[in-house]
């Protein structure tokens, strides 16, 4: 088979794509991802010995202004460039992640007539894969509690980097703490906000810092590729000898691996790392978007051993009231083992096999 396989702009949606990119390459097909220039994939997939189709970057507008009248011819000339790399590579089936990547894709394969398989990380899909979804039978989903037409959705689980989905955090650990430059002896706190960073998260944490590294724990803060001020703000705690300070990690095993507490969004991929490392967290939904990362905390909350603060509500006072009990009390022990216990019960180590086998699936059998 040719497949192209359309996720983009971070992390988040990347490193799935990948996941599933080296899953079907290792079953012998040929693979292409599709990207932009501005995107974290421009790096990231030749990096994995991919070939990256580029686009041009032309997000959804959030709102019915004047953006939309750009918007409109924009996205016409990106779906007929995808629709060329489609025709120039001989591609048979497209593989939509979501987002503003995957959109004319999907466009692009409904003029071809080639076969969609569409994969939503979220229990509320974005609105590429909502409309995309009416276009396919072939539909695959992260989470068990998806909603609309995604209730009848193949749950496949969230692809993962095999780093994460085999690792051993006690083997692992002072690994980590040599390649990170920290104490394996001491407690970690590891913070970060997605690829991209979250500055409320990233502020927040600066406010309650020294109250943090008082307690005598140490902390690992990744503040985001593109937050150089907050990265700037950050490198200055390092004097203390329990801070470091990263605008962006590629080795997020180790993270884990090193991590006692995890403070984060709650985006699909980290709340499916979460799960998959039993790493006990407290969790910052991302207030933009369908609401999908509060939903996406819904279910690790129940669990136990993870805890949620409102964005809205976030500011350093709030944080330390929050991590006060787990880092100088007594809670985070009950915390770790729930989230281990929830990792047990919920890890799906094996999801981007599952989800190649429903791409063969879908090549087999058609529109």
């Amino acid at each position: 088979m040719r497949i192209l396989i359309a996720g983009g702009g971070t992390a988040g949606h990347v490193e799935p794509a990948l996941s599933l990119a080296e899953q079907l390459r290792q079953r012998g097909h040929d693979v292409w991802l599709l990207g932009t220039a501005a995107g974290v994939e421009a790096r990231l997939v030749p990096e994995r010995g991919f070939a990256l189709l580029e686009i041009e970057r032309v997000p959804f507008p959030r709102r019915l202004n004047l953006q939309v009248l750009t918007f409109i011819p924009k996205q016409v000339q990106v779906v007929f460039a995808t629709r060329r790399h489609m025709s120039r590579n001989n591609i048979g089936v497209v593989v939509g992640f979501g987002g503003y990547v995957a959109w004319p894709a999907y466009v692009a394969a409904r003029l071809l007539r080639r076969v969609m398989v569409v994969f939503s990380y979220d229990a509320h899909p974005g609105i590429a894969n909502r409309i995309a979804a009416r276009w396919t039978s072939w539909l695959a989903v992260g989470v068990r509690n998806a909603h609309g037409i995604f209730a009848r959705a193949r749950y496949t689980g969230v692809p993962l980097r095999q780093t994460i989905i085999s690792l051993d955090r006690t083997r692992a650990r002072e690994r980590a703490a040599d390649a990170l430059g920290l104490d394996v002896n001491r407690k970690t706190l590891v913070v970060f906000g997605g690829s991209l960073g979250a500055v409320r998260l990233n502020a927040a944490l600066l406010e309650c810092a020294d109250a943090i590294t008082d307690a005598g724990w140490q902390v690992l803060h990744i503040t985001g590729a593109r937050n150089e001020s907050d990265l700037s703000a950050s490198l200055r705690k390092e004097s203390s000898g329990q801070w470091r300070a990263l605008g962006y990690l590629d080795d997020m095993a180790s993270a884990y691996a090193l991590a006692d507490l995890v403070v984060s969004r709650s985006g699909a991929v980290t709340c499916a790392e979460l799960t998959a490392t039993g790493v006990p967290a407290v969790l910052v939904p991302y207030a933009v978007g369908n609401g999908e990362q509060s939903v996406n905390a819904e279910s690790l909350v129940t669990s136990g051993g993870y805890r949620v603060v409102a964005d809205a509500d976030l500011d350093g006072v709030r944080l330390w009231q929050e991590l006060q009990p787990l880092v100088i009390g007594s809670e985070l022990d009950s915390m770790r083992a729930n989230a281990l216990r929830w990792s047990a019960e919920q890890r799906t180590a094996d999801a981007a096999h599952v989800l190649a086998a429903f791409v063969e699936e879908a090549a087999v059998h058609g529109r």
